[in-house]
């Protein structure tokens, strides 16, 4: 017999006495408590599905925040690639194609294009009708009235923009829809290479290329397609030319409902349930004037005229109090759920946080979904009381003859073993590791010494490794700068602190001369064993090739991104700020390969100004160009702080972070004093701030002044 059978053999020998002489009285006392325990049931459910969606709106939250920061780099990467190509001395003759040509590309070699369901335009019988699309090259579109020998070195220019948009399509495979350059002469370059573009287009009549230009950055918005007449989200931005005048705008369209694709709602849930994506808009008067649905997934369809604006949608409950309540909470810059009408029915709505005018999660669940379950289950615990107290009756005769006998002799099976577990376990607990016991019961108690006999080994084991992670430590601080070089006219503080044994945070010092410097810090992405040995292998890599390479930057970021890419692959890379000091020269070169923020502060006005980065991240794309910039050397008072996140993704208790602006704040406060002054000051104050909260990421800092 099991050990359970045993136990509740046991339990039942001390219940059935009494129950004997109280079955009448339980059996109302029993319904009145299983009533109870199923309102709690039905009360514990309910909140357990507000956490859950709470929970799954914080992670929608973040995944907007993550979606965003992906744009931005997009499209600026696509701004600087245009802007490189338009500023290029020569243009050399390419072939080029027309959306106006017949688009099955009579000209190109069969694989060159593809039926693409993704560009589907729905007919007027409502079926998607797949497009001829072609990701090897890129169409260009004139404006009414422009002629092609007007434009002709253009498009010479932009035709390599082809390999961008490529490159983008595979970092975020499904984002991106269209990507296209539309220029103020009037021409317009779209990739893929379709068809099918309205002969009375012009992009510089379009919303998004106005918007782009009158902000003169980034700029997001909703319209409807020209060439499949589906909603899309359109991210745009202007280029310039070299003279600093304005060429055009660059952006990209993603399809209306593709940033829902991550958004997974609870299988019950999603068939009812309506995701949104909203934007505040504190300046609006009315109150239903200032919750913008920006994205829905239940409105995929555009405008039948494309070029017509689609109109503004807002959120409009019918609970005026609910709604003002909300209002609150969103103007303050809280999460929150409510329980409002909405479409003529009770529903919940769990809201995210966000700053006015940013993207914020909605998501509202009607009532009735999620208490279903509740009432499911509510109806099932009556069901089963009853059955319970029938069969009471029935059994407690039967079975208390049988409990009574086999009492003794069940109990002494049950301690014995249980006394032995207890002596082992003690001993176990003092540091024997080779205590073993013997149980032969045949049931879950010798599977239980089994366990146990297993459990001594382990911890053996676990007690070796954790000796090797701490001889880790030791050598990988090894790998670290003991201390500052000693440089003169340079005032230099620096230090690393792991949130694990061992980290993926790295700086160094490359004396490269009696007047050349090098200095470098980098962040693996992750902490833990892996981000260690990536570390190492980085650190080794550049510190055998620095030397040799010496000014060309480029080279030695190349060769450390190909090393990263090809020998470890996509599955870590790290960011990396290397700056190349000469005093002689009087010179400060760096190349930032997505490192950032570094911050350089000008005593002479007291500005605190943020280095711009100089490539994507080394070990993502083993053909990832880098490109170094240059600035006059640091005048005295002048100096440079490099960190990596964990400074300012540092949290508090509250789960608010450190941020990027407390780091500036402390860096200028203390601006006049020693570079170990600022490096302290910095790091005592994420310290503070950290409070009891434990460190979840390395963190690091150098800070580098002129004397």
């Amino acid at each position: 017999m099991k050990f359970r059978g045993k136990l509740l053999t046991l339990l039942l020998v001390i219940a059935l006495v009494p129950l004997i002489l109280s079955s009448a009285l339980h059996r109302v006392s029993m319904r009145r408590l299983g009533a109870q325990f199923a309102s709690d049931a039905r009360e514990f459910l309910n909140l357990n599905a507000v956490q859950s969606l709470k929970s799954l709106v914080e992670n929608y939250g973040l995944i907007l925040e993550r979606d965003k920061a992906f744009l931005r780099l997009a499209v600026e990467l696509q701004v600087r690639e245009v802007e490189r190509l338009l500023a290029a001395d020569t243009v050399s003759a390419s072939r080029s194609f027309y959306s106006s040509d017949d688009f099955d590309f009579g000209r190109l070699p069969a694989p060159v294009v593809e039926l693409s369901e993704r560009h589907a335009h729905l007919s007027l019988e409502g079926k998607r009708i797949p497009v001829p699309v072609s990701y090897q090259e890129q169409v260009f579109h004139l404006a009414p009235g422009i002629a092609k020998e007007a434009v002709t070195d253009d498009m010479a220019r932009l035709a390599p923009m082809s390999e961008v948009y490529r490159m983008l399509q595979k970092l975020r495979p499904g984002l991106f829809h269209w990507q296209y350059t539309a220029l103020e002469n009037g021409l317009h370059a779209s990739f893929p290479g379709h068809g099918g573009i309205p002969p009375e287009f012009d992009s510089r009549q379009r919303a998004w290329y106005r918007g782009a230009k009158e902000k003169d950055g980034f700029n997001g918005i909703v319209m409807t397609d020209a060439t499949t007449g589906r909603l899309m989200m359109v991210v745009s931005h202007p280029v310039r030319r070299p003279e600093g005048l304005l060429a055009g705008v660059t952006a990209f369209d993603v399809i209306f409902d593709q940033p829902f694709a991550d958004w997974n709602l609870p299988e019950q849930w999603a068939e009812d349930a309506d995701a949104m994506i909203l934007v505040f808009h504190p300046d609006k008067v009315a109150d239903a004037e200032k919750l913008e649905i920006v994205l829905h997934n239940r409105s995929l369809q555009g405008s039948p005229d494309w070029r017509q604006q689609p109109q503004a949608r807002y959120l409009k409950p019918t609970d005026r109090q609910g709604m003002a309540a909300l209002l609150g909470d969103v103007s303050s810059g809280r999460a929150g759920t409510r329980q409002m009408t909405y479409q003529g029915v009770q529903a919940l709505w769990v809201y995210g946080a966000a700053p006015p005018g940013e993207p914020l999660p909605l998501v509202i669940v009607p009532y009735s979904a999620v208490v279903a379950q509740a009432e499911r289950a509510e109806s099932h615990v009556l069901g089963q009381i009853v059955q319970v107290l029938q069969l009471t009756g029935l059994l407690l005769l039967a079975v208390v003859v049988w409990v009574v006998m086999t009492a003794i002799f069940r109990a002494r099976k049950v301690t014995r073993p249980v006394t032995s577990l207890a002596s082992a376990a003690g001993q176990l607990a003092e540091g024997d590791f080779e205590v073993q016991v013997d149980i032969r019961t045949g049931d879950e108690l010798e599977d239980l010494g089994r366990t146990f006999n297993e459990v001594g080994p382990h911890l053996k084991e676990r007690e070796a490794m954790k000796r090797s992670l701490e001889l880790a430590r030791e050598i990988q601080q090894l790998l670290l700068p003991e201390r500052p070089p000693q440089v003169p006219g340079l005032d230099i503080a620096g230090s690393s602190l792991y949130c694990d044994e061992i980290g993926g945070d790295y700086y160094d010092y490359l004396e490269l001369g009696p007047s050349r410097l090098g200095v470098m810090v980098g962040d693996v992405v992750g902490h833990g064993v892996g981000a260690a040995l990536l570390m190492a292998s980085a650190s080794g890599v550049l510190r055998s090739h620095a030397a040799d390479c010496g000014d060309d930057l480029e080279t030695l970021i190349v060769i450390l991104n190909r090393f990263l890419a090809e020998d470890v692959g996509d599955v870590r890379f790290m960011t990396l700020f290397y700056a190349l000091l000469d005093l002689e020269q009087r010179s400060l070169c760096w190349i930032s390969a997505g490192h950032g923020p570094v911050f350089r502060y000008r005593s002479a006005d007291r500005a605190l100004e943020e280095i711009p980065s100089t490539g994507m991240p080394v070990g993502i794309m083993e053909d990832a160009e880098y490109r170094r910039a240059c600035f006059a050397m640091l005048e005295p008072g002048d100096f440079l702080a490099i960190g990596t996140d964990g400074i300012w993704e540092a949290r508090n208790p509250q789960g608010e972070m450190f941020g990027v602006e407390r780091f500036t704040e402390v860096l200028q406060a203390q601006a006049a004093q020693s570079a170990e002054v600022m490096h302290d000051a910095v790091m005592e104050a994420v310290q503070e701030f950290r409070g009891e909260e434990p460190q979840d990421d390395d963190v690091t800092l150098v800070v580098v002044k002129a004397l």
